[in-house]
């Protein structure tokens, strides 16, 4: 179906793609003005401009000035930082990816900066974001940081398993494909060919047998070390209770 085009203020008679493509629908939000200033009596319908979208709704927040009512000086700073973010095209940009959202444009998100900036906090740092394709800083470790990079260890135990399953599936598939490449003959006159055939196919299985204990083995090994660590490994050896009666007997 094809989207009905809108006259908007200019009468131009367009659609919400042709508005979204030449920036129409953010520059409805020209009608905002500062973030500080009143905008009760701001309307963002059929605003004037050639591509501008005559039907415009904007989400936003309420942000006191004073901040120091949050006693925690870290959680005023992750607020603030959490604001930015908003704003940040590494995160706002999925909502146009997957909801079709438009962002504001750029004079909008530099005065919302420059408002935080001026926000009254106690906090002396800066909470800071790391995208996963950023390069690597150990400094990026940070008590202060949000880093898409990390993870915790079970995640990273978790990884290391997946590769190294991936390795013996991968000698257990060539294994496969030699023996099935194998030349074997069968003379079932020849007791001596049928005892070959056997004797190679057994070793073949042996070695394929081994391989699979070894990686359950090493598999049962690291869940029983991450159960430890996490302080949930709980024993299964049957003590005998012992009552007063029996021990009085033992002393």
């Amino acid at each position: 179906m094809v989207e009905i085009e809108l006259e908007n203020y200019d009468k131009k008679f367009l659609s919400s793609k042709t508005a979204s493509d030449n920036g129409g629908i953010a520059a409805a939000a020209a009608a905002l003005g500062k973030p500080h200033e009143d905008f009760s009596e701001v309307d963002l319908l059929d605003q004037p401009g050639e591509f501008t979208w005559p039907i415009v709704a904007l989400s936003y927040l309420y942000i006191r000035k004073d901040l120091t009512y949050i006693e925690d000086p870290d959680t005023q700073a992750l607020l603030v930082s959490f604001i930015k973010a908003l704003y940040d095209p590494n995160f706002i940009n999925d909502c146009i990816d997957l909801f079709g959202f438009s962002t504001v444009n750029d004079i909008t998100r530099e005065d919302v900066y420059s408002a935080l900036d001026d926000l009254i906090t106690t906090s002396t740092e800066e909470f800071k974001f790391e995208a996963a394709g950023d390069e690597n800083d150990k400094d990026h470790q940070g008590d202060y940081y949000i880093s898409a990079k990390r993870r915790s260890f079970a995640e990273y135990e978790r990884t290391e398993n997946e590769g190294r399953i991936a390795d013996l599936e991968a000698e257990v598939a060539s294994l496969r494909s030699m023996i099935e490449s194998m030349p074997i003959h069968v003379d079932y006159d020849d007791d001596d060919s049928n005892a070959d055939a056997a004797l190679g196919i057994a070793i073949a299985s042996i070695v394929m047998w081994a391989f699979a204990i070894m990686w359950f083995g090493c598999l049962q090994k690291k869940m029983i070390h991450k159960d430890v660590d996490e302080g949930s490994l709980v024993s299964d050896i049957n003590v005998p209770e012992t009552n007063g009666h029996n021990g009085a007997n033992g002393l």
